[in-house]
């Protein structure tokens, strides 16, 4: 998955390839709580968090929130959980 940030005003494109099975974890324990459709900003902060677990700590919760339009953090977060549940689009993603 590739995700790209506006980061003093130049846009960084950082890339994650494995996911660790504690994200996994992790993020089945997130979305058992939660309701994409209708977060709480703690609940937020939480999900960015993961984002930020999922690419190795390359960006901070600050330069995610800063760096990314508001219309894509939902879509983004979605695509988070894909990346580590190993789907895209509803289905399972091969690894080769």
């Amino acid at each position: 998955m590739n995700l790209k940030l506006m980061i003093n005003d130049e846009e960084k494109t950082f890339v994650t390839g494995f996911v660790k099975a504690r994200t996994f974890r992790e993020m089945l324990s997130i979305s058992k709580r939660m309701d994409l459709n209708d977060l709480s900003a703690e609940e937020l902060d939480e999900l960015v968090q993961l984002t930020c677990q999922v690419f190795d700590f390359q960006f901070s919760v600050d330069e995610f929130y800063d760096g990314l339009p508001t219309e894509e953090i939902v879509p983004t977060i979605v695509q988070v959980f894909q990346t580590i549940n190993g789907t895209t689009n509803g289905e399972k993603t091969e690894k080769k």
